[in-house]
């Protein structure tokens, strides 16, 4: 598993969305400061990417898990999408281009991961990587985004991890009952899917128990 080349620039930078935004709105690197630390960074970053990936291949990586969590409208303004902007395009998609290549030349598997809220452009571009495993966050209905995912993608997730710590929003019994309605929904659309979470399970100490009876009962299936 690695990060994602953008979501590794966010961790390098104090303000990425203000780079991200200017770019959006058509302002180049040799205009702003800011534009032009943003590529610098995500250059750094995807050259950071691209040796881990490396590197897991050489030591018999058969699938590798990208996780791009920062890809999603926090970041990129949908409005500035819609409006014709590429900035998606050149600081998510061209970058995970360059590492679903390498994985596709070392005929190994990519598995691609964003648990953000996302527009279905954005899901599209994700489509675009052709990874063999899409895993997404629990604002998506995956059975409605099984009519645009290709079959050959299996979808992953979604349910809601980020909330087992509390049993006011997420009570036990929900648990069970989410997993079930889910499951059932993507039998009914043919498509291919993994029952699973949207992301990891957050470690939240004084919370253990509660957590590990959520994913517990997930587990079990009810």
């Amino acid at each position: 598993m690695c990060i994602g080349p953008f979501s590794l620039t966010t961790k390098l930078m104090a303000d990425p969305i203000t780079p991200v935004f200017l770019a959006g709105s058509g302002i180049s690197a040799q205009e702003d400061a800011d534009v032009a630390l943003l590529e610098a960074c995500l250059e750094l970053s995807l050259t950071c990417v691209l040796e881990q990936v490396e590197r897991a291949v050489a030591a018999g990586a058969r699938a590798v898990f990208v996780a791009e969590p920062a890809a999603n409208q926090v970041y990129f303004s949908p409005l500035q999408l819609a409006e014709g902007s590429d900035n998606f395009e050149r600081y998510v998609l061209a970058p995970n281009r360059r590492v679903a290549e390498l994985l596709a030349s070392r005929d190994v598997d990519l598995l691609f991961h964003c648990c953000g809220e996302i527009t279905e452009p954005m899901l599209d571009g994700f489509c675009s990587l052709r990874p063999s495993l899409l895993s997404l966050g629990s604002s998506r209905r995956l059975w409605e985004d099984a009519t645009r995912v290709p079959k050959e993608i299996v979808l992953y997730g979604n349910l809601p991890s980020k909330m087992f710590y509390s049993d006011a929003i997420m009570p036990l019994a929900r648990v069970a009952e989410e997993a079930a309605e889910l499951a059932a929904r993507m039998a009914a659309s043919g498509h291919p899917f993994i029952l699973g979470t949207e992301c990891d399970t957050l470690h939240v100490p004084e919370y253990a128990a509660t957590i590990g009876a959520k994913v517990d009962r997930l587990l079990v299936g009810g």
